[in-house]
């Protein structure tokens, strides 16, 4: 997430979680905050991964 240009955290689908960007995040935010946004995460990811699917089925002229 950015506000005004800063980063304030990072989701990666690398690593599976949210990390903090911003020190001010990372000491104000609990650890349920973090676990939540991943999970978020996570599930945005998922419905990503399908749509993309999807666009693919759609777009792909090769079949044609």
């Amino acid at each position: 997430g950015y506000v005004d240009d800063r980063q304030l955290d990072l989701y990666s689908s690398e690593w599976r979680k949210v990390l903090p960007r911003a020190p001010w995040m990372e000491q104000n935010m609990d650890a349920e905050y973090w676990d939540r946004s991943t999970q978020i995460a996570q599930g945005n990811q998922a419905i990503f991964r399908v749509d993309l699917g999807t666009l693919r089925q759609r777009y792909n002229q090769s079949d044609v």
